[in-house]
């Protein structure tokens, strides 16, 4: 489980480098500015955001962005897993639909590491993990995992058929969604995709079958879309559409009420 407090670490490590205001080598290859750290310049639901740049390897002087959870913020370890499960699937589905040239320009997926802080960290930070990936410009939000999505402009419009796309592709399996990322001069790039699926196998963004009726829902064909793509028949708005992405977690199942034979002592 995570319950991350960020900056009491980050105040221990850097009392007797406060003026240097440089976090080097939270785990080997980055680094991080201290007020970079203490001032996220983003956030979504439940994490914030920092940029920081990569030390050494084939990035080395590239911009890449930490993502960790709020204070507060409690999940399982196997959030992490199901993250780069989604990157997984949505490469796969992006991939696909590269190679139909329904537009000029490439789609692509940010791939997230799972980096940690290290032993030596406080008893807070020691050992948890975040999300590093390269850092996106000119970031912008097409559309969200319960149906809102912004077709104003031509990449909006484009994602909303990727998303389409996806359901048509898996046989109604799966959607691609909730699509934001950094418009370039050739390709976009995405991050943070989320993937819903019939069985909720990918985590508490996965919103499932009521998660993908709500999306078609709200989704009127554009002109990237192909007319033999399936969609559902008469999709059911189930979630309120809003931009921002949305969670539901797993629930246990329970009894409406106590067994006859049980007995209360005391």
């Amino acid at each position: 489980m995570f319950k991350l407090r960020p900056w009491t670490y980050i105040r221990r490590l850097v009392r007797s480098a406060l003026q240097q205001r440089q976090i080097q080598q939270l785990q080997f290859g980055l680094s991080y500015s201290y007020d970079a750290l203490k001032n996220p310049f983003a956030q979504g639901t439940f994490r914030w955001v920092a940029k920081g740049s990569y030390t050494s390897g084939p990035r080395q002087g590239q911009a890449c962005v930490a993502k960790w959870f709020k204070s507060g913020a409690v999940f399982s370890d196997t959030y992490f897993t199901l993250d780069i499960k989604a990157v997984d699937k949505s490469l796969e589905i992006v991939d696909k639909f590269n190679q139909l040239n329904i537009i000029d320009k490439a789609i692509k997926v940010n791939i997230p590491q799972v980096w940690y802080f290290k032993d030596e960290s406080s008893d807070e930070w020691s050992g948890q993990r975040f999300l590093c990936e390269p850092f996106i410009r000119n970031y912008q939000k097409f559309n969200s995992n319960t149906g809102w999505n912004d077709s104003s402009i031509a990449w909006g419009e484009a994602m909303q058929a990727l998303s389409h796309f996806s359901y048509h592709i898996t046989g109604g399996n799966y959607v691609l969604c909730d699509l934001q990322g950094g418009i370039y001069q050739r390709e976009t790039v995405l991050s943070d995709p989320v993937i819903l699926s019939r069985n909720r196998d990918y985590g508490v963004t996965d919103l499932g079958s009521a998660g993908i009726g709500s999306f078609f829902s709200q989704h009127h064909c554009g002109a990237y879309c192909r007319p033999e793509w399936t969609k559902p028949a008469k999709p059911i708005l189930h979630y309120n559409p809003v931009r921002g992405t949305t969670m539901v977690r797993h629930t246990v199942p329970t009894r409406p009420s106590r067994p006859r034979v049980t007995r209360f002592f005391g």
